[in-house]
């Protein structure tokens, strides 16, 4: 999610790298010999293309970006089109391994960056480049005095608006962080723009709205409290039967104190005189 912002510069060097046949032709992917892989050999050329391309990028901040785009163009491309039995993350290391033995030894290009993509993560991506999409055409200059300038501005601030319903539960805490790093641009973005009066000039922030409810809840609870002590109080004999049965306990603890008192010195009497009494009977009968 952290890269989505960048996939579209990555997706422009992708189309430029692999349209042409100079960068792509001198590769094959024969040797590659997974089940059903005949189906899309032909992208095997494009992507090896792609990673000699990021390979002399070295290391550049880019270069983790565009290895998740590469990821998720492959889902894209192969999984989500139905071409392929396996997942991202198969692939990409068929390609990888493929690449490195067969072209260029000791590569460690976007192997830090493989994962597998399941459906829902797909579509979540998806949406957030779209969205990222329909923001920079608006930032693009060529638009700039055109209506499709704002149009693109008022669809990405409708996309936020609309994705940010999913973010009521924050399920996906890297997802809703992404959607919020989104909604920070555009605002600082946007202010400074003066043409396009129906564009929203600040979009909300998903905490906001789970700050209310945090806020909310313990207001709710200590309302609700006060509301059945206030119904007990008017409206039932409970508070004083209460009272009542706490001052009746306090009464029984006092007067078993007082018995306890007043047995104790009793029965140090009753023992003194035993002892005295048990004295004497053995002094007579020594006597007689």
């Amino acid at each position: 999610y952290n890269y989505v912002y960048s996939f579209p510069e990555c997706k422009a060097d992708f189309e430029q790298i692999t349209s042409d046949e100079g960068n792509t032709s001198i590769y094959s992917c024969n040797r590659i010999t997974k089940e059903g892989f005949d189906a899309y050999k032909h992208k095997c050329k494009k992507i090896f293309g792609y990673f000699n391309y990021l390979e002399g990028k070295g290391t550049s901040s880019s270069v983790p970006a565009c290895c998740k785009y590469l990821n998720y163009w492959l889902y894209d491309e192969l999984i989500n089109n139905k071409e392929s039995i396996y997942n991202t993350l198969s692939l990409f290391e068929s390609f990888l391994d493929t690449y490195e033995n067969d072209y260029n030894p000791g590569s460690e290009v976007c192997k830090r960056y493989m994962e597998d993509i399941n459906d829902n993560k797909y579509k979540q991506v998806n949406n957030l480049f779209d969205l990222y999409n329909l923001f920079n055409q608006f930032e693009d200059p060529s638009i700039l005095f055109t209506s499709d300038h704002c149009d693109k501005a008022k669809q990405s601030a409708d996309k936020y608006n609309t994705l940010l319903n999913e973010c009521q539960n924050v399920i996906n805490q890297d997802y809703c962080e992404t959607l919020d790093k989104f909604r920070i641009q555009y605002n600082q973005r946007v202010k400074l723009v003066n043409t396009c009066e129906q564009v929203p000039k600040y979009l909300p922030s998903y905490k906001s709205n789970n700050m209310a409810v945090t806020i909310l809840i313990p207001i709710i609870i200590t309302l609700a409290i006060s509301f059945i002590l206030f119904f007990l109080h008017k409206y039932t004999t409970f508070p004083s039967q209460l009272f009542l049965k706490i001052k009746k306990n306090a009464r029984i603890f006092d007067y078993q104190y007082e018995n306890a008192e007043n047995i104790l010195p009793i029965s140090q009497s009753f023992n003194r005189n035993s002892e005295k009494g048990a004295w004497n009977m053995a002094y007579h009968t020594g006597t007689w």
